[in-house]
């Protein structure tokens, strides 16, 4: 026997090996402790093994029962499928599984979910739904345009020359007969000499008159005269826009 300071440094060294039942052996030397130590964790590993092994042989025999039972369910009435599944829920709660099965027994595999989910969904039914067939109405409105249109000058009377003509008067000395009033501005004296051998009183006098000498003529231009009226370009319209449409028969829109 070796107190437990010194049995940790023979550890340490190599010197000795610990056991499965937690006990110190000391080896002669350092190599055939080494050994001992490798032995004894294979073995070790070897043992973990096969408990895996175990757990994994228990957790697929616990699918394939699972799966009967399931199977098993499927065939009968809804009523049973609802007390069976209210169990299933209450039996992990209150039954204690072994170590080995407890993988298997608590998180049950994929296929008996999408199994439960299969006879649910079979069992559940949905409220019938008449069919519709949509009838579309189409709503619309009116839109007003006025007509188009332009103002544009129109000729009311074309331009044109005027030819004008202006007479020109200047101021004459005439003579007239006092007698008679004639205009003897050629000859007065002969003219007086007749009003005498009649016995007539005779006499003349003079005055300036305005008269006639020559004509002036000219032109005088006259402009176009233009108007301004409307020409319309498009005549007035009424479009017809669409604002969608309405089922006539359950007021649905688009």
């Amino acid at each position: 026997m070796v107190d437990k300071d010194k049995a940790e440094e023979l550890v340490e060294d190599g010197s000795a090996v610990i056991g499965d039942d937690n006990k110190v052996t000391v080896k002669d030397d350092k190599e055939t402790a080494e050994n001992d130590k490798k032995s004894d964790t294979d073995k070790k590993a070897d043992s973990d093994k096969k408990t895996e092994d175990k757990k994994e042989t228990a957790s697929s025999d616990s699918k394939k029962a699972d799966n009967k039972t399931t199977a098993s369910t499927s065939d009968k009435g809804s009523s049973s499928k609802s007390d069976s599944g209210a169990d299933q829920n209450k039996n992990p709660g209150n039954s204690k599984p072994s170590s080995g099965s407890n993988s298997a027994t608590q998180k049950p595999s994929s296929g008996d979910n999408n199994s439960g989910n299969t006879n649910n969904g079979g069992n559940t039914s949905k409220p019938s739904v008449p069919s519709h067939t949509h009838n579309w109405v189409e709503r619309t409105h009116t839109v007003h345009h006025e007509a188009t249109g332009h103002n544009e000058q129109y000729v009311v009377s074309e331009a044109w020359d005027e030819p004008v003509s202006e007479p020109v008067y200047e101021m004459e000395l005439h003579w007239y007969c006092n007698q008679c009033g004639e205009d003897i501005t050629e000859n007065p004296v002969a003219h007086n000499e007749k009003h005498l051998l009649n016995y007539e009183p005779g006499g003349y006098h003079s005055s300036y008159i305005q008269v006639q000498t020559g004509t002036n003529t000219y032109t005088v231009h006259h402009d176009a005269v233009y108007g301004t009226r409307w020409v319309q370009d498009s005549a007035a319209w009424d479009e017809t826009v669409s604002d969608g449409y309405t089922c006539s028969g359950c007021g649905a829109i688009k």
